[in-house]
């Protein structure tokens, strides 16, 4: 069909062409149709498209004398096995549309070809491959690129309604198998009467054939499927390897992660080196190979480094890098004394004393101070290059991780420098310190964080009396671990009492369970001694702060101000801060 003339000469226009007012309806089928019948079989027929045909999308919406839904709206449904006419079908959803329906005619092929855009002379080739008479639109824009003027475009009318599968599919159950269904497929479901006069059913005690137990009519929970939108990574490449497997990989630095995790507490070797699979291609990047090369002259001079200790040592060392930088030159610890703490390949902390002052001290005061009504610490000049080290002096705003050899407070430095240490270090705690050791420097150190941060002031007498309390505290010498209120002040009870609770809590000098019989409460007593309630000077009960480690599932005491205790059960690896009638 030719377009009709424009009416103006010498001006080039875009054909215009009338569309008829045919009503089409179109139906996306949600299979790849190669053969038409079957298709249209699918579809359930003549019968079922006659109802689609019939009623308008929208039509379920309309009103007749006030009542609704006076007219149905047009379904068709498809089935993926059309044989089985007890297969789930498919329900269709209808949208109401404007597109154009159009026929293009192409010229048949003759068997000639030649370059395109070529005047040269056609030659014969061979006939084309079989095909199908389905075309896609990539091809047919080719085909009409190269019949230009040779085709022809007809309008066949407006497609004003479309019915979609978007839902996806039940469960299907296979009954080829059964004789039953078999039998009510063959004679039951077929519109004759003759079919159904030979349905035969065995209706015989303990007949096996009549068994069949079909699913109900809608299996699946939901019917539309997720819109998951999955969307390939742009950052993602794809190559082959020497032996032509394909492998990808991200390029985007911020998203990756480390390829080596950390070791056990309790590992029984340590690496040498970094591992020989390790992908070195993060390597190609200025900032990460330098850090390379910095943490390695640092951990030349100090084996074990904490990130804040590097950053602070290395002003010109990247935050980002430094997850890439630290596979190459070292390893860490997942709990323990040493967690978190970059140590140089081939170094064991855990196999000779003298890293002892590498152990890692982390407080968590924030909780602390929020109860107390302190806002947070207001960092100072050069505090960024510092925060590392503890001297007693100030509080830090990000200083929360502490290694031993960091801490120039006099008076916790003393506390460390004591020959009473383990002959064997504890992995999983104490590493080479005794508990008391450590609850004295911890305490001294956790008071005065919190004093400074509130604006309270700070007495190194008090501090010293705790230096008097053992090294290590057992269940024989608990009871001696305790100042006495008429000789003391309230600041020094208090520091005892957490002293203690942080010791024998952590060495597991605990009391049993509210209610345990007496059998259980009597072993506890001739074990670890009669351990008495910690009290102030006011006679009531302290506050404390108990940080667990990753090793222990115990029950802490919640402390009300009735002097009541119950027990609940802690999960591992949090610090909890238990202060009053605190829950």
């Amino acid at each position: 069909m030719q377009p009709p003339d424009s009416g103006r000469s010498g001006r080039s226009t875009a054909p215009v062409y009338s569309v008829p007012h045919e009503r089409i309806v179109s139906i996306e089928h949600p299979c790849i149709v190669k053969n038409f019948d079957n298709g249209f079989k699918s579809l359930g027929g003549e019968p079922q498209l006659k109802h689609v045909l019939e009623h308008k999308v929208g039509d379920s919406l309309l009103k007749v004398d006030g009542r609704g839904h006076v007219f149905p709206e047009p379904v068709a449904g498809v089935s993926l096995r059309p044989s089985d006419p007890l297969a789930k079908k498919l329900a269709s959803k209808g949208l109401e549309t404007r597109n154009v329906l159009v026929k293009v005619t192409l010229p048949k092929w003759t068997g000639r070809k030649r370059k395109r855009g070529s005047n040269a002379p056609f030659t014969l080739s061979s006939p084309p491959e079989p095909r199908d008479n389905t075309i896609r639109a990539p091809e047919l824009l080719r085909r009409m690129r190269d019949t230009e003027g040779a085709y022809s475009i007809q309008p066949v009318g407006m497609i004003r309604e479309t019915h979609k599968f978007r839902s996806q599919p039940d469960f299907q159950m296979h009954t080829s198998g059964l004789p039953i269904m078999a039998e009510l497929r063959d004679h039951a479901m077929k519109p004759s009467y003759v079919a159904l006069q030979r349905l035969r059913v065995d209706l015989k005690p303990g007949s096996r054939d009549v068994l069949a137990f079909p699913l109900p009519p809608n299996f699946a929970p939901s019917d539309q499927p997720y819109p998951y939108e999955y969307q390939q990574d742009a950052q993602v490449t794809f190559t082959t390897d020497e032996q032509g497997n394909a492998t990808s990989e991200n390029a985007r630095a911020g998203t990756r992660k480390r390829q080596v995790g950390s070791l056990a507490a309790d590992a029984e070797e340590v690496p040498t080196g970094p591992p020989a699979d390790l992908k070195s291609s993060y390597l190609a990047e200025n900032d990460v190979l330098r850090a390379v090369e910095q943490l390695r002259e640092l951990l030349d001079k100090r084996p074990m480094v904490t990130r804040q200790v590097a950053l602070c040592a290395l002003p010109e060392l990247k935050q980002y890098a430094w997850p890439k930088a630290i596979e190459r030159v070292g390893y860490t610890f997942s709990a323990g004394p040493f967690r978190d703490t970059l140590i140089k390949y081939g170094v064991d902390p855990r196999s000779d004393p003298k890293y002892r002052f590498y152990q890692l001290l982390t407080f968590n005061p924030a909780r602390k101070l929020k109860a107390n009504g302190a806002g947070r610490a207001e960092a100072v000049d050069g505090e960024a290059r510092s925060s590392y080290i503890f001297d007693g002096t100030a509080a830090r705003a990000n200083g929360k991780t502490y290694q031993v050899c960091d801490v120039t407070d006099p008076l916790v430095y003393d506390v460390f420098r004591t020959d009473n240490i383990r002959t064997e270090c504890d992995v999983h705690q104490w590493g080479w310190f005794h508990s008391g050791t450590i609850a004295k420097a911890r305490v001294i150190m956790r008071d005065k964080t919190v004093c400074f941060s509130t604006g309270e002031t700070t007495s190194d007498e008090d501090y010293r009396a705790l230096l008097t309390m053992p090294d290590d505290l057992a269940g024989a010498n608990v009871e001696d671990a305790r100042f006495d209120p008429s000789m003391y002040s309230a600041k020094v009870v208090k520091l005892g009492a957490e002293y203690r609770i942080h010791a024998k809590y952590h060495a597991g000098l605990k009391r049993p369970p509210r209610g345990a019989p007496d059998t259980v409460v009597s072993d506890f007593n001739t074990l670890y001694g009669s351990v008495e309630r910690d009290v102030d000077a006011e006679g009531q009960y302290g506050e404390y702060d108990v940080d667990l480690d990753d090793r222990f599932n115990a029950h802490e005491r919640t402390w009300d101000a009735q002097g009541g205790d119950n027990w609940q059960s802690n999960s591992v690896g949090v610090d909890v801060t238990r202060e009053g009638t605190e829950e």
